[in-house]
């Protein structure tokens, strides 16, 4: 057992991935696909129905989220910020 309690954090912008990451991390599960969907057809309406026990324990364990978010949004606004915080990076697109 850890002694230490840590979150995993995965970003994606993919609404029906959205619903799976936020029960399967912030609430018990031993059976992915069917105690994710608790019942339901889809992962939304899971996240739906669990809104309030997943959103307390995201505040338990991301106390700052709100902060965080906010602060991503300006550096990602920012399209010289790579430049701030990493000077001496190249910035290359694919």
């Amino acid at each position: 057992m850890c002694k230490q309690q840590k979150v995993l954090r995965f970003v994606n912008s993919d609404v029906e991935n959205y619903a799976w990451d936020r029960p399967m991390l912030y609430t018990p599960w031993r059976r992915e696909p069917e105690d994710l969907l608790g019942g339901h057809d889809t992962f939304q309406e899971s996240l739906q129905a669990r809104k309030t026990q997943v959103d307390k324990k995201m505040e338990e364990y991301e106390p700052n989220k709100t902060l965080t978010v906010e602060l991503l949004a300006e550096v990602h606004a920012d399209e010289h910020a790579d430049q701030i915080v990493a000077p001496t990076t190249e910035r290359t697109t694919s």
